[in-house]
């Protein structure tokens, strides 16, 4: 009698779990592309302050040094439009460099943050899932030790039920 209610009951717990295990892997993945998504943000910030580096270094190496502009132009104005354009490029870098940084700490506020919490929800889900499981599991056992338990003891009383009614029977008859 307690078998079939329980076990389908214990089925019910297993696919809960198994289905809270599948979100869990899936919560997983995200997560992990997400941080595949930060490094290559990450490089990217590296890479456009890298740019800035060398772009402020070649400004100050231009500027410095007057031999590299074109015989019979007027220095100062050549110096003047190539610092103007010197410096836009830098500026240029910097906005690049800037964007870059603001990328990556929008991408690990929303979509990282994000990520991470439904892999910890998940994880919470699968944790409980199992929980439950395990708890119903305990409980089916005791129900069916019970189970066993009364079986015994009705088949105990069977025997011994038959016992006295042999002797009961030996008895009559010999009185006879």
């Amino acid at each position: 009698m307690w078998v079939y209610p329980l076990q389908s009951v214990l089925d019910l717990r297993q696919r809960e779990e198994d289905a809270a295990a599948t979100l869990l892997a899936e919560a997983t993945q995200r997560r992990v592309k997400a941080e595949d998504r930060e490094a290559q943000l990450t490089a990217a910030v590296e890479s456009a302050r890298e740019r800035l580096r060398c772009a402020q270094d070649a400004m100050r190496d231009d500027m410095g040094n007057g031999d590299w502009r074109p015989a019979g132009q007027n220095p100062a104005v050549i110096g003047g439009v190539a610092g103007a354009a010197a410096s836009l490029f830098v500026d240029r870098r910097r906005g690049e460099l800037t964007q870059a940084r603001e990328a990556l700490a929008h991408f690990r506020r929303v979509e990282l943050a994000g990520a991470r919490t439904s892999e910890l929800e998940a994880r919470q889900h699968h944790l409980s899932a199992r929980w439950a499981r395990e708890a119903f599991e305990r409980h089916a056992g005791r129900q069916r030790a019970a189970a066993q338990a009364s079986a015994s003891r009705r088949e105990e009383e069977t025997l011994e039920d038959m016992a006295r009614a042999a002797r009961h029977a030996r008895h009559d008859t010999t009185d006879q």
